[in-house]
């Protein structure tokens, strides 16, 4: 406290206690008539550690290896030193918090917590090095956080548990410093579990780039470990295989989204887990979605839906029979598609599978567009996103806020529409979703078109082309006939020459340009759960 107060004249006591929390030199030299122990933050917790006995110094060593915190049962399994000792942790951290070196944190949900301040934990962190302990503590924090994983991934699966996810996003500091220890230890089999356990963590979670590289990492590790010989057919190798095709086909790479789950399924089918298979097959028809391929999206969810049925897995099943709904979407059978969907409904909420409930009356906001029945499809998609913002499911909040706009501009918001947009165009750039923003930017400019900006419209249909340019593969009939009947309309509305030239100052922008360009022009984009608007009240039925 003398130390930082001795900073006062220079920092904001705001500012100061979030310096203070990231930086051991920061507090170096305090006022002259101190002692001198307590003139750098260095000498005082020197002092400090000086006057703690070994049990106190060893755990306080132990300890740094936290990262961002840590609970009582993980400090017993990485802070005691031998059979026995677990039970004297409680006792010592009690010590460590009487000596201001440990603060205590309790917790709104879960168990309470304790971290060091990040200049206490820096010192601590040294005497760690310096002694003959560290890979031992490393180890034992590394091990702990791999049965974590572990017991977590089969409470995880295609159901989102908030409370569970919301734990390990807490530890989400000490997972990352896990699997970095077992890849720095070379231990391939270690790092490929721990990462196929978190794969849905990254996923529910929008942690897609770093799940994407972490996975394709420890799977590169595994195979270079079997030195040029055929990876065996493991499960944690087909479960990271699953997790890593899931991420990439969010991010766009359906090519290698394809490759990925076609391999994951062929090591499900050599070691005869059908289950895990029937999941396979039902996210590769997703891909297949993606090429606009129904036909053989309907018969992979069709043998996906038979080895549910064997299994009788009525949350599997209501999945299977949604990928045959939207396969009959693509195919322009609502009708079928709609009764489908309506099944898988009522499947999903007999499991109390919430993700996908919101994804089944998703898909019926789509049918309702299709439909020309955009108040069916507010209600659906208000629903979807309030549940999806509830379980942070970025991808399917960034398709229900699409949704959400199609269907304000049908009833003439167009205001609204634009601001729904606007929310999509910003989280789809945070998480790297061209196909998607290139599709709000086609909403934007339908919307410019009906309010007799056609110039400005012609532009940001320019950007689309620029957006999707590279996509593989390109887009659906749907999205193309959108793009095509928009562009169509607005070069007949300007005039060839018009059209072209304001269609090339589109095409020539970068991403952040369209962003700038789309956003400036339409008003406030401060849209959050519930939409913000009185349209139709939703009671999650879907009616």
């Amino acid at each position: 406290i003398e130390l930082a107060a001795a900073r006062v004249k220079l920092l904001p006591p705001a500012e100061l206690l979030q310096r203070l929390d990231r930086s051991l030199p920061l507090l170096t030299g305090g006022a002259r008539d101190l002692p001198e122990r307590q003139q750098t933050m260095r000498d005082a917790i020197t002092w400090s550690y000086n006057l703690m006995d070994e049990r106190e110094q060893t755990l306080f060593r132990r300890l740094s290896v936290f990262a961002g915190g840590w609970t009582l049962d993980a400090a017993e399994a990485v802070g005691a030193a031998g059979a026995g000792q677990a039970a004297d942790v409680l006792e010592v951290v009690g010590r460590l918090i009487d000596q201001s070196l440990v603060v205590f944190e309790p917790a709104l949900e879960g168990s309470p917590r304790y971290r060091m301040l990040e200049p206490v934990r820096q010192y601590a962190a040294e005497l760690l090095e310096e002694s003959a302990e560290a890979a031992e503590a490393c180890q034992r924090h590394a091990s702990y956080y791999l049965g974590m994983a572990e017991r977590a991934e089969p409470k995880l699966g295609v159901v989102e548990p908030v409370a569970l996810l919301n734990s390990l996003q807490t530890e989400h500091g000490n997972l990352r410093t896990a699997l970095q220890w077992f890849e720095n230890e070379e231990d391939v089999l270690s790092l490929l579990q721990m990462a196929a356990c978190l794969g849905w963590f990254w996923l529910w979670r929008g942690h897609w780039s770093e799940g994407r590289t972490r996975l394709s990492g420890s799977l590169q590790g595994y195979e270079d470990s079997v030195q040029g010989a055929t990876a065996p057919c493991i499960t944690p190798r087909a479960k990271a295989l699953y997790h890593v095709a899931g991420l990439v086909h969010i991010q766009g790479d359906y090519a290698d989204a394809r490759r990925l789950f076609e391999e994951s399924a062929r090591i499900w089918r050599v070691v005869g887990d059908n289950p895990a298979l029937a999941e396979t097959l039902h996210m590769l028809g997703a891909v297949l979605w993606s090429y606009g391929d129904g036909e053989g999206m309907r018969s992979l969810n069709e043998e996906a839906a038979a080895l549910f049925r064997e299994a009788a897995d009525a949350g599997g099943l209501a999945r299977a029979l949604r990928g045959i709904g939207e396969a009959a979407i693509l195919a322009e059978e609502h009708g079928p598609a709609r009764a489908l969907l309506e099944e898988s409904l009522a499947l999903s909420r007999a499991a109390g599978d919430e993700w996908s409930v919101a994804i089944a009356l998703h898909d019926l906001s789509r049918v309702a567009l299709l439909q020309s029945d955009p108040a069916r499809a507010w209600t659906n998609s208000a629903w979807s996103l309030s549940r999806f913002e509830m379980l942070r499911d970025k991808k399917c909040i960034i398709i229900s806020l699409h949704h959400l706009g199609l269907a304000a501009s049908m009833m003439g918001e167009h205001d609204h529409a634009s601001a729904l947009h606007g929310r999509t165009l910003g989280l789809c750039a945070e998480v790297g979703d061209r196909r998607f923003l290139a599709r709000s930017v086609i909403g934007m400019a339908n919307i410019a078109r009906a309010q007799g900006r056609q110039a400005r419209a012609a532009r940001l249909l320019g950007a689309v082309d620029a957006l999707t340019e590279g996509i593989s593969p390109p887009a659906r009939l749907p999205e193309r006939t959108e793009n095509e009947m928009a562009e169509a309309a607005v070069r007949t509305e300007l005039g060839e020459a018009r059209f072209a030239a304001a269609w090339a100052e589109g095409r020539g922008m970068s991403w952040d340009e369209v962003m700038g360009y789309a956003l400036s022009e339409d008003g406030p984009y401060g849209v959050s759960s519930g939409t913000g608007w009185g349209g139709s009240g939703c009671d999650g039925s879907g009616e």
